[in-house]
């Protein structure tokens, strides 16, 4: 599973909501390579999004989890970077 979807839907969410929470700091980890540092500002953003009352925070919250997910599986993959 690729987590491009799930990050594309992370940030549309994010963008059209006043959910008061900003995927950027676990994506740029993300783009780093620094997939432990990611995976610990997705899942701090989870949180917060978790004291949000009502289902405005849920779909944010389930590409998040999928993200995670997809990141803790094949870490490996996502900090070995580029090839060549």
């Amino acid at each position: 599973m690729s987590p491009v979807p799930e990050i594309i839907q992370l940030r549309r969410i994010a963008r059209r909501t006043d959910l008061g929470a900003d995927p950027d700091a676990a994506l740029k980890a993300l783009a780093r390579g620094e997939i432990a540092i990611a995976v610990n500002r997705l899942y701090a953003l989870d949180h917060a999004l978790s004291d949000r009352p009502g289902a405005a925070a849920l779909p944010a919250r389930g590409s998040i989890l999928a993200l995670n997910q997809v990141l803790t599986q094949h870490a490996a993959y996502f900090e070995a970077g580029e090839p060549g």
